[in-house]
């Protein structure tokens, strides 16, 4: 799956930037008002992150596909935060039930 790969990517640069990005999460925790600022940006990543995976984001169908990539990828950042694996097998393991769920899920409604 084309979803998988790309936000896989995204965690492989993540995981070699793990001690900063754990640092920025903690640091959001206590400051959640900051988190707020980035959300339209984070919206736009998880927009590229569709069209890297060649999903039509064109209509209103693509507009619920990326909120969905959204929340799958949310899901899955709180996995890997404790994901201390050097494989981070358990970040893409749950990467990937969270992708088929949504599958399932789209296939049912839209």
């Amino acid at each position: 799956d084309m979803l998988f790969e790309v936000i896989m990517a995204r965690f492989d640069i993540l995981q070699k930037n793990r001690n900063s990005i754990l640092n920025i999460y903690k640091s959001f925790k206590s400051k959640p008002q900051k988190l707020l600022k980035l959300i339209p940006s984070f919206l736009e990543s998880m927009l590229l992150t569709a069209k890297l995976a060649k999903i039509n984001t064109k209509n209103i169908k693509g507009s619920i596909k990326i909120k969905g990539i959204f929340l799958i990828y949310i899901a899955t950042f709180f996995v890997w935060k404790d994901d201390n694996t050097k494989s981070i097998e358990k970040t893409m393991t749950s990467l990937d039930k969270y992708i088929d769920n949504a599958e399932s899920l789209t296939k049912n409604i839209l």
